[in-house]
């Protein structure tokens, strides 16, 4: 508001032509005290324009503010599935480790009834599998402290086992034509994320942006227009030595700023405001196909993932369960050998980190595409 309005006039009191030989100010008729005002008016439009101009960017602000919250929330998603990655990760370690304990109890029962068939080798493989397991549980311990750690700038209060909780996560229901539960997801085609992405926050402010700076470019036009102050001023004169009574003076006038020489300060004006214009249009549109391309590759990872999850939960596991307990029955009946038994057991471990991080990995996917697919808030206050 403040910037459409017009410059503050300017008050002046002077006394004028008074004598130097004793400042006396009855004796010259010229003597005289003066009280003006100048007003200076904008040149054409540009009190206007600086109003529209800041308007654009007052508009900008809780679009930014919006995008931030976004960026924070996808942020929390993504440490927060880090912390429930390494968390369950250690419980499944833990489970199987017993199971890998019970292998090496078998082995030395074996190496003591049999001491010449290899089982000493026995031993110190379930010896080793014991110490690479301990070994990944450390990792997996320092991995969550980190990650609740930095949870902690955001909810400082909290305390590790709260995080440790897989939520619900879900893609935009506003999004049109993306079904979790489908066989295959239905992608949109590049123009319309385009249309989609033209509303989120961030892509909102830059086209604020860019109507500031045409606006600029508009102002700096104004600078070929002539800058126009006006003043008057009322001048009080003293009686003459006589005491006969003297008229006081009134003035009027009007000063012009002429701009005539335009290479060196108007045209440079102008040149810059388009340039700079220019550039917010082309950050516009960059950010706008790097997000429409990281929004497909995020759909078409979302697809990818489902279809693992679903292998690894129909197939998978299964089929490496079953070789896992068929190798352990093979070794203690004495077909098989320890190292097949412990390979199928270390397989069904890793299978089940798998499906477990892909489940992570699908929460990480959505909360990205969230982050891509938030629209400002509607015209009743709500946010999609």
């Amino acid at each position: 508001d403040a910037a459409g309005l017009w410059p503050n006039p300017v008050l002046s009191l002077s006394a004028a032509n008074l004598p130097v030989d004793g400042f006396d100010f009855g004796r010259e008729p010229m003597s005289q005290f003066k009280v003006g005002i100048q007003q200076k008016i904008p040149r054409g439009h540009s009190a206007k324009l600086r109003n529209k101009r800041l308007g654009h960017l007052q508009l900008r602000e809780p679009l930014l503010r919006l995008d931030r919250r976004a960026q924070i929330r996808q942020r929390v998603c993504q440490l927060w599935l880090d912390v429930y990655l390494a968390q369950e990760s250690m419980v499944l370690v833990k489970q199987q480790r017993s199971l890998f304990e019970q292998l090496q109890d078998a082995a030395i029962r074996r190496y003591g009834s049999r001491p010449g068939k290899g089982g000493q080798q026995d031993v110190v493989r379930a010896k080793l599998a014991l110490t690479r397991m301990d070994e990944r549980l450390i990792s997996l311990g320092r991995q969550k402290d980190s990650r609740v750690r930095l949870l902690q700038e955001f909810f400082y209060q909290r305390t590790a086992a709260q995080w440790v909780q897989l939520p619900d996560f879900r893609v935009h229901p506003d999004l049109p034509g993306i079904e979790l539960d489908a066989p295959a997801l239905v992608h949109k085609s590049t123009p319309e994320l385009s249309i989609w992405l033209v509303q989120h926050p961030a892509i909102a402010a830059i086209t604020r942006n860019v109507a500031a700076r045409q606006t600029e470019v508009e102002l700096a036009r104004q600078n070929y227009k002539a800058q126009w102050q006006f003043q008057a001023s009322y001048g009080y004169r003293d009686n003459d030595p006589q005491g006969r009574s003297r008229a006081d003076f009134v003035s009027l006038g009007v000063l012009v700023d002429l701009p005539f020489f335009r290479i060196n300060r108007q045209d440079q004006l102008l040149k810059s405001a388009v340039a700079l214009a220019g550039r917010e249009v082309t950050e516009k549109q960059l950010l706008l196909r790097r997000m429409v391309s990281q929004l497909s590759a995020d759909l078409a990872d979302l697809e990818r993932v489902v279809q693992r999850q679903a292998l690894y939960q129909g197939q998978l596991l299964n089929q490496l369960a079953l070789q896992a307990q068929v190798s352990l029955d093979a070794y203690a009946s004495d077909r098989g050998g320890f190292a097949e038994a412990v390979r199928s057991r270390v397989a069904l471990v890793d299978g089940r980190l798998e499906a477990l991080a892909l489940a992570v990995e699908r929460g990480r996917i959505i909360a990205r595409i969230n982050y891509h697919t938030t629209v400002p808030p509607t015209t009743d206050g709500t946010t999609k």
